[in-house]
């Protein structure tokens, strides 16, 4: 009615007809020009898009280095106790059904927070899983949705009840004010798109491959202290440049030429391989102590398994727990560890 449609059963006859079609023809004509036009300038604002991308990514390099990277003593409580403990972060988040994102960003959150020495000593050893607790709700609320969100029930369960709902509370306070109230973090995976997508294969193949194995990368470096120190961006550009040639030595002879490292690597990485060979080299070495491990395991990763599904059960064989391997990790069990 606002643009004078009539309604009757003779659309024809209406008066309002011909006034209708003066100016809604016009204007139908008009919207299907600027959709002409929007994708004809998406078109050729391709290589803007990707200018973009680059200064984002810039802007992220220099973000990561306004944090401190976390380091603890070789003998500290938590240096003894971290691996056990981002192995049952990783189960937890795996059984909330959390994304591998939260993960990293409760790992990064716990390191940030264990490197106070007011946590990180032995007479607060029976609440570091507590601490963890902590990490992964407030890690989850700040990149989950909210359909996905745990409920402080749920986190609850993960220990089996082992700690009072308002000690968590408290738990929780305690974590951000050590946190300075800061929990935004940069994660390897938050370069990860920009990365493959700077460094393509030519071949799709060859390109869900490498991104397998860069997960496989990451989730083995999770765990491990020594990566704690260095940056996101250079981890992940690690992960990337071993995934590449773990899959060439995979594929000695593609058709299509693949090479491991070019120049375009090079400059799409932001590092020289020079830079990043210490990371690169340990990441090898993870590999190959993973490789191991899943020969000997006390089963074959399936096909569809992810590497921190995997990794989370190997490692879960090293943490003693009192019911059946797939429970939940009590406080006491990790704490030993």
């Amino acid at each position: 009615h606002f643009f004078g449609f009539s309604f009757s059963p003779l659309p024809l006859l209406s008066p309002s007809f011909l006034p209708t079609c003066i100016f809604c023809v016009p204007v139908c004509f008009l919207f299907l020009g600027l959709g002409v036009y929007c994708n004809m300038m998406s078109v050729e604002s391709l290589a803007v898009g990707d200018d973009l991308a680059a200064a984002i990514v810039e802007t992220m390099r220099a973000d990561e280095r306004a944090f401190p990277r976390p380091s603890f003593p070789g003998e500290s409580p938590y240096s003894r106790c971290r691996r056990p403990l981002v192995a049952w972060v990783i189960e937890v988040c795996e059984a909330l059904g959390l994304g591998n994102v939260t993960t990293f960003h409760a790992c990064d959150l716990m390191d940030r927070a264990f490197m106070s020495p007011e946590m990180n000593q032995t007479s607060t050893q029976p609440f570091f899983q507590l601490a963890a607790m902590a990490c992964i709700f407030i890690a989850a609320k700040y990149g989950e949705a909210d359909d996905r969100l745990p409920s402080t029930a749920e986190l609850m369960g993960m220990s089996e009840n082992f700690y009072p709902p308002e000690l968590f509370r408290k738990a929780e306070t305690q974590v951000l004010r050590l946190l300075g109230w800061n929990v935004a973090c940069l994660t390897p995976l938050c370069f990860l798109k920009y990365y493959l997508l700077r460094t393509p294969a030519a071949d799709p193949r060859l390109d869900h491959d490498i991104y397998c194995k860069v997960v496989l990368l990451l989730g083995l470096a999770v765990q491990d202290l020594a990566f704690t120190a260095a940056l996101p961006s250079e981890l992940c550009a690690s992960a990337v440049s071993c995934a590449r040639e773990i899959v060439a030595e995979k594929h000695p002879h593609p058709q299509n030429g693949f090479q491991p490292w070019t120049a375009a690597v090079d400059v799409a990485l932001g590092y020289t391989r020079a830079e990043l060979e210490p990371c690169t080299a340990r990441l090898r070495q993870k590999y190959a102590e993973f490789l191991a491990l899943q020969a000997t395991g006390p089963r074959q990763a399936s096909a569809g398994a992810t590497a921190m599904d995997w990794e989370s059960d190997v490692e879960r064989q090293r943490i003693p727990q009192g019911k059946s391997q797939s429970s939940p990790v009590t406080p006491t069990s990790s704490t030993t560890s």
